[in-house]
């Protein structure tokens, strides 16, 4: 009789004991779940055929704003370009003319008109080279916010997208600059340094624009977003322009296809760009 009540009591225990087993499981189940959906959500990073197609797409719903982008663009370094020109032929008109009224003195007078000439000209290729890369820093963070807009399915009005591009001038300009030491630096040691910089600082202009980083601080950025992503960067990039490689060599033709080049590929790299912040922000 004492076996037999012993038994039972075990048996008793056993069954109270079952059903909190069965309360934990389902905690554990969740935590698998949850970790589960988290690996998920990390994903990888969109494929070439899905990044081209929403690059198209985007085109297609938002190619005024895109295509008055560009113009604009072209319109405003076609005119400063025109204008340095008329600058740059005036200074030398009186370049020659100030060496032709002294070579009439001496020698030594046209030698030093000719040596005074050669340094204006030396110092006035410095300043068109920075006033043509400050421009471009100002165009390119302003076509940051037009490419974002139009991606993400906003509108937004060329003159505003051009004064927020402004405000980030000097910041984009520095960042430009020391882009082009690490990245030229890096061609002196046997080219391939210098690519390998490119592709993992090629993010640093888009966080310095869209996610008001520092200049430090995007260099940062981008080398946290190209970690473990390189070749799948490389990749995508060469299948981009692997696609126009044919049209760009008619004639005539490469006209059509550079125009879709200098559209399309600054949607594409903030697709691209998109696409690793959301899998790196996500993991």
């Amino acid at each position: 009789m004492a076996e037999k009540q012993t038994e039972n009591k075990r048996k008793q225990g056993g069954e109270k004991k079952s059903p909190k087993k069965e309360e934990r499981s389902p905690k554990k189940q969740e935590k698998k779940e949850g970790t589960q959906e988290k690996t998920d959500t990390g994903g990888t990073m969109m494929s070439f055929s899905d990044l081209f197609s929403k690059s198209w797409d985007t085109f297609t719903n938002y190619a005024g704003q895109l295509i008055g982008f560009f113009f604009a663009q072209l319109g405003i370094t076609a005119g400063i370009g025109l204008l340095w020109w008329v600058v740059f032929m005036a200074i030398f008109a009186v370049i020659i003319g100030s060496a032709a009224a002294f070579s009439f003195d001496s020698y030594e007078s046209t030698l030093a008109a000719g040596v005074v000439g050669i340094i204006l000209m030396i110092l006035l290729y410095f300043v068109f080279i920075f006033i043509i890369l400050f421009v471009e820093s100002w165009l390119s963070a302003s076509q940051y916010y037009i490419v974002e807009a139009s991606a993400e399915g906003r509108k937004e009005q060329v003159g505003e997208a051009l004064k927020k591009g402004w405000s980030l001038k000097w910041k984009m300009l520095g960042l430009v600059l020391l882009l082009g030491l690490i990245v030229y630096g890096g061609m002196l040691f046997l080219v391939i340094p210098g690519l390998y910089f490119l592709v993992r600082l090629i993010f640093a202009p888009m966080a310095l624009v869209l996610e008001d980083k520092g200049i430090t601080d995007s260099l940062r950025r981008s080398w946290e977003l190209t970690d473990g992503r390189f070749w799948a960067i490389v990749g995508r990039v060469i299948l981009f322009f692997l696609i126009f490689l044919i049209p760009m060599i008619i004639p005539f033709v490469n006209i059509i296809a550079g125009f879709f080049v200098a559209i399309l590929s600054p949607v594409f790299m903030y697709l691209l760009y998109r696409s690793a912040k959301e899998q790196q922000d996500n993991a």
